[in-house]
């Protein structure tokens, strides 16, 4: 008699353990988030890549200006600048301005400006379709011309944003004034 005592309680016993083991999974369950939700700990692909995307734009940027900076060391100025009878030599460079000496030692720099002909326009962090975007410009709206760049679609202007930020815009919706 002790044995189907001993069976009995060892029965009950094992079925309040599994009934206890399957409602705290439950709950434990119903607690924590569930994978790839809101509220998962766990940092979600496209989060990564947004990340991944605006740090390669970051640095692919820095790496277009200093390949530039080493093949033209600073500045693009042609082989022999174009000069008039009156002694002034004009003489482009990379940033879009125009420097003007003439023979009595005086130098002007000219400030090229853009207006932007698009109704919006985003500002990208390199010269390229395929680059983070990092703010947009409304039509109407005038920039200092800060570099020049052909990319694989089409020519690039580089601007500064009223926040400070850099960036750069398609060339084809602005007008060089």
């Amino acid at each position: 008699m002790n044995n189907k005592k001993g069976m009995i309680l060892l029965s009950l016993g094992s079925l309040v353990c599994l009934t206890v083991g399957f409602v705290l999974g439950q709950v434990v369950q119903a607690v924590t988030a569930m994978p790839g939700s809101a509220d998962d700990p766990l940092v979600s692909q496209s989060y990564v890549e947004k990340i991944v995307g605006e740090r390669t734009a970051a640095i692919q940027t820095q790496l277009d200006e200093l390949k530039a900076s080493v093949n033209n060391g600073g500045t693009t100025t042609p082989t022999t600048p174009p000069t008039n009878n009156g002694g002034t030599t004009t003489t482009p460079n990379n940033n879009g301005n125009t420097t003007t000496s003439n023979n009595n030692g005086n130098t002007t720099t000219t400030t090229k400006t853009i207006t932007i002909n698009a109704e919006s326009l985003n500002v990208r962090g390199g010269a390229g379709t395929t680059y983070a975007k990092v703010g947009s410009v409304k039509k109407g709206e005038k920039y200092n011309l800060l570099e020049t760049k052909a990319g694989t679609d089409g020519n690039w202007y580089k601007i500064k944003l009223s926040d400070g930020k850099e960036g750069w815009i398609s060339a084809q919706y602005v007008k060089v004034n």
